[in-house]
């Protein structure tokens, strides 16, 4: 806890921030006794989805984009398998990222080729497979958001007389300072941001969710946008990124990749989609992975 701050919730959830490090856990109250264990989400994979017209049915009479995109969040660590299709169960899964995985780009899209009906997703060596219907949506996100730590445990000493918390010996040091707070509410909205739970996500359209600060799309700066069932918030103000024409060499291929990254003009939503779970779930774990990375070492 030395050099750590402790954010304890009404929620009777909290994080543990160091440096360069934020761990969100839960706490439990035994008489004069605060145990602080890691919090564990009840299901590992949160799916956001929304629909997107470049994505689409065939029409009578015309002919249409067949297939949907999913963006994969925080997956490096997962060891997380995946499939998707139409059906009742699974049969087939991969690996999301192969095991030796290392510069793993940003970020990480799947383009399928065919509309399905189910996404599932599974962690290796576990049980629980995670259903989740793609409904009308053809665009996707998938966020891993269990923890990477699991096993700690910290005792606190609850003075109720003085309403002071004691670890290890020593009185925990409380800080009311405004600027103190809204540093520390900064960094914790910035965890819920790269690992959300919330029933709407937003981000732009090349996947930046404005870690440091966030959109807030309900704010009079925005105007929330319906076209055929798709959903979006333009900026009343600012303009969309100013892009180049690519000539042969592609100079401005990187410059006009970062001002698309970095534009608010265009926030899109994205609604949670809730899970269903299939307990004790076989599937053949296939050998190859959805995506491959690995670092030129040379």
């Amino acid at each position: 806890m030395k050099r750590s701050v402790l954010l304890i919730n009404n929620d009777n959830t909290c994080f543990i921030l160091g440096e360069n490090s934020c761990v969100k856990g839960v706490v439990e109250i035994n008489g004069d006794s605060v145990v602080i264990k890691p919090y564990i989400p009840e299901v590992p994979f949160v799916l956001y989805g929304r629909k997107n017209n470049n994505y689409h049915e065939e029409r009578e009479g015309e002919r249409g984009i067949m297939g949907n995109k999913i963006m994969f969040q925080n997956f490096e660590s997962a060891n997380a398998f995946a499939d998707f299709q139409s059906g009742d169960a699974p049969q087939n899964m991969k690996l999301v990222l192969n095991s030796d995985s290392n510069c793993v780009d940003y970020p990480l899209v799947l383009e399928n080729e065919t509309q399905v009906e189910n996404f599932y997703f599974a962690i290796k060596d576990r049980e629980e497979v995670y259903e989740f219907e793609t409904g009308k949506y053809t665009d996707f996100m998938v966020h891993y958001i269990a923890p990477t730590i699991e096993n700690f445990e910290l005792v606190l000493h609850w003075d109720k007389k003085s309403n002071n918390l004691t670890f290890d010996g020593n009185v925990l040091e409380k800080n009311s300072d405004p600027k103190f707070e809204m540093t520390i509410n900064k960094i914790v909205g910035m965890y819920g941001r790269a690992f959300p739970e919330s029933e709407y996500y937003y981000c732009n359209p090349a996947y930046n969710f404005f870690e440091e600060n966030g959109v807030d799309v309900h704010s009079e700066r925005y105007e929330k946008v319906e076209n055929f069932g798709e959903y979006y918030y333009i900026h009343k103000y600012n303009g969309p990124p100013i892009l180049h024409e690519t000539d042969d060499t592609g100079d401005y291929a990187e410059a006009d990749e970062n001002a698309e990254y970095q534009s608010s003009y265009q926030i899109n939503e994205y609604k949670k989609i809730e899970p269903k779970l299939l307990k004790k779930q076989t599937y053949q774990a296939q050998r190859n992975s959805l995506f491959t990375f690995t670092c030129d070492t040379k």
